[in-house]
């Protein structure tokens, strides 16, 4: 069988025929004028813009079962006051933790002193 080795020249040719001006390589096109078409819209001016509110700052909310109990046990010194047990409300209170201790031995005790463990 004989082939023709001529046919792939010929297409190559065809194709890169083709293809130049598809590339841009050959007559340099005119450039169109961009005009924007006349409108009667007119364009937009301008405007201060209002400046955003600050948010304010978080305040810290009041324990109110915290300050109940700090003003009943503050009813209570008055009390103490007025009675004569305490000379005056002046001063620091601060409050304990709860503490129990429970003892196997009967008719024995050994007294811990709490104040001196650092509490």
């Amino acid at each position: 069988m004989k082939t023709n080795r001529n046919i792939p020249v010929v297409l190559a040719i065809i194709i890169l025929t083709f293809s130049v001006p598809a590339c841009g390589v050959g007559a340099p096109a005119t450039p169109t004028p961009t005009v924007p078409p006349a409108t009667d819209t007119p364009l937009p001016t301008p405007t201060k813009t209002v400046r955003p509110t600050e948010t304010p700052k978080q305040t810290a909310t009041p324990d109110m079962a915290a300050t109940q109990k700090v003003d009943d046990f503050y009813a209570v010194l008055q009390s103490f006051e007025e009675k004569g047990y305490l000379e005056s409300t002046d001063g620091e209170i601060f409050e304990l933790e709860s503490f129990n201790e429970e003892w196997a031995q009967i008719g024995w005790y050994q007294w811990i002193n709490i104040l001196s463990e650092g509490v």
